[in-house]
This record gives C-alpha cells, sequence and structure tokens, in this order.
C-alpha cells in the first residue's frame, strides 16, 4: 500500500505498522501495537505520540498535530506534552 502512496504522491504520515488518513482538517491515526509513534505533518514538524501498549487510535489537527480524541502525551520538536 505504501508503494502506491508513494508513487501516486501521498503524503507519508508515519510508520509503516501504523495507519493514517485524513481530511484537510483532521488526521487519524491507528496503531495495533501502541507504544511510541512518530507522525510527520504536510508542514514538516514531527509529532511523537506516546500511546498506551494495546490498540489505539487517535485524532490530531492536520496542521499543528494537536491532539483532539486521546489520552497521550505527545513530543512536538522536543518538547513533551502531556493530553
Amino acid at each position: 500500500m505504501r508503494v502506491i502512496l508513494r508513487e501516486c504522491g501521498a503524503h507519508n504520515y508515519g510508520e509503516p505498522d501504523s495507519f493514517f488518513y485524513g481530511t484537510g482538517v483532521i488526521l487519524v491515526m491507528h496503531s495495533l501495537s501502541g507504544g511510541s509513534r512518530d507522525a510527520q505533518l504536510r508542514n514538516g514538524q514531527t509529532i511523537r505520540l506516546d500511546l498506551p501498549e494495546d490498540p489505539a487510535t487517535i485524532l490530531m489537527d492536520t496542521a499543528t498535530g494537536e491532539v483532539l480524541l486521546g489520552d497521550y502525551s505527545l513530543d512536538v520538536d522536543g518538547v513533551r506534552v502531556r493530553y
């Protein structure tokens, strides 16, 4: 799937074991294994999410990476933020 997305010019938000999709406003990430995950926003900002070890789904603001749904901590360009 990643090859297909890359070939058609789609943005790759993150790691191979997480699935991302979104609109111009909301980005959704699903992870089966939890743990620490990075998301690369279109503006170049990297968001680090520390998810529970169980499967997790979060909703983020596409532009800022702000977590809109979920109770997790994240690392925004080296600064730890807890939600």
